[in-house]
Order: C-alpha cells, then sequence, then structure tokens
C-alpha cells in the first residue's frame, strides 16, 4: 500500500480524535462529547452528524457517485481529471483525503449564528493547523494546497448555483433544464476553472453523504408523490421529521449535478 493511500487510511481512523482535538480548542463541549453531533439548525437538510456524515461522503465518493457519473457518460472525463498529478499524489488521492477534512470548520462556526458561516472557509483554514501532520504523513506543500482548495471550494455549486436558483424560484426539475441554468454553470465553472469538474463531483457527494432516504424522482411530480410513502419511512424510522426536506431536495441535487458537468 502507498504512502498517501496509508495517509488517508489513518485519517480516517482518527477523525473522531481530530473532532475532540478541535473541539477542545474551540471550547464546543458538544463535539468534545459526541463527534458525531448533529447541530439542531442543520437538521432539516443532515440526517447525520458530523462523523456519519463525513463517513457517507466517503462512502459516496466510492460508490454511488461514480455509479451515476457512469450513467451520465461522464465515466471518462472524471478519470482524466482525478488521474492526474499533484506532486507524488493523484487529484483522486487528494480528493479522498480532503473528504475527511471538509467538514471540521463546523466546530469553528458553531457560535456563529448567521446564516451562511462559511464553514468551507473555515475547514481550508484548519489545513494551516495540521500541516505539519499532514507533511508527516508524507504529503508535499503543492498537495496540501491542493486539498486545501477542495475543501473550501466543496460547496460552490450549492451556495452559488443551487442556492441562486432557490431564491429565484427555479430549483425544479423543469427549471434545471433550461439554458439559463446551463450558462449559469458555465460561469461559475469559469470562476473556479482550476477545479471546475471537481465542484461538481464534490456536490454530487456530498448530497449523497447528507440522507440515506432516496427518492426515484425524475420530474417535480415524482417527488410530491412520493410524499406519503416519504413521511411513513421516517415515521417508521423514528427519523426527526425535518429530514424529509433533505430527501425531497437530493433528487434535485443530483440532477443539478448532472446538469452542471454536462455544461463543461
Amino acid at each position: 500500500m502507498d504512502e498517501i493511500k496509508k495517509a488517508s487510511i489513518l485519517l480516517d481512523e482518527i477523525l473522531p480524535d481530530l473532532i475532540r482535538e478541535i473541539a477542545t480548542n474551540s471550547k464546543v463541549v458538544q463535539f468534545q462529547e459526541n463527534p458525531d453531533f448533529l447541530e439542531e439548525r442543520l437538521v432539516k437538510w443532515h440526517q447525520f452528524g458530523l462523523l456519519t456524515h463525513t463517513r457517507n461522503v466517503k462512502r459516496a465518493f466510492y460508490e454511488e457517485a461514480p455509479k451515476l457519473i457512469n450513467s451520465w457518460g461522464l465515466e471518462n472525463k472524471l478519470k482524466e481529471r482525478l488521474n492526474q498529478k499533484v506532486s507524488e499524489s493523484t487529484k483522486y488521492e487528494l480528493f479522498d483525503i480532503s473528504i475527511t477534512l471538509h467538514d471540521l470548520g463546523k466546530i469553528i462556526c458553531y457560535y456563529n449564528s448567521s446564516k451562511n458561516r462559511c464553514h468551507e472557509e473555515e475547514s481550508a483554514n484548519l489545513i494551516k493547523y495540521f500541516e505539519k501532520r499532514l507533511i508527516n504523513l508524507g504529503l508535499s506543500p503543492n498537495s496540501i494546497t491542493k486539498i486545501t482548495r477542495y475543501i473550501k471550494t466543496h460547496d460552490v455549486v450549492g451556495k452559488e448555483i443551487r442556492d441562486n436558483l432557490t431564491e429565484t424560484g427555479k430549483f425544479s426539475f423543469s427549471r434545471l433544464l433550461e439554458s439559463s441554468t446551463k450558462h449559469l454553470c458555465q460561469k461559475i465553472a469559469k470562476k473556479y476553472s482550476d477545479v471546475d469538474l471537481e465542484i461538481g463531483f464534490y456536490f454530487l457527494c456530498d448530497s449523497l453523504g447528507k440522507t440515506d432516504l432516496r427518492i426515484n424522482a425524475k420530474e417535480d411530480l415524482d417527488i410530491l408523490s412520493s410524499k406519503e410513502s416519504v413521511i411513513k419511512i421516517i415515521k417508521q424510522r423514528n427519523l426527526n421529521q425535518k429530514i424529509i426536506y433533505a430527501a425531497n431536495q437530493l433528487p434535485l441535487n443530483v440532477k443539478l449535478a448532472e446538469v452542471y458537468l454536462n455544461s463543461l
């Protein structure tokens, strides 16, 4: 097993300790006591706490997201990008490592009550804190810079495309297929040209990691017609009833990822 793969496995194993360490430094007792703590403000969009969500995003990266990418005919494009080298590592390996660290900034932001806490930036800033440890694990400065970039931009599609469409009443299957959506996607891709493909793939993986509730929806009516069955499953599993928002949003997030990646 190569050095970077070992680094990825080790970081996954010690993630609970990293969460507690950051929580201790930031005096956030909730995460000190429970690395899988789920903030009340996130329960509409997150079924899982920090630790489980992170591991689910990693699982989506390995399993569910590649299957979707293949079904969209984008497998070769993604492989070509992620097989590119940064120093001694592939972008695939660095993307993998970035997932483990991508949401740690939520601990730093815990006491910030603003709507947009910019947890991505706080997560990226923490890489400086971990830099010596990452170097000791075999990562080069250039590789660490790329990991930081992936973390800082991991929710760009969500915040700069999805939220824009939501605020203007255009986040629906029918509106996602409009030319204006494609133009917006291309505008954002140009703005983040160094990671244009990666931000779309990250959005897909992150979305899949937020809930395990799956609605087989191809159009807006499918989401509406599934409401009663989803509510029944939520009650049967004793889940927070607010998670229906994440379940309803997920098919649209997946479609947006497809539209975005096909716009490149």
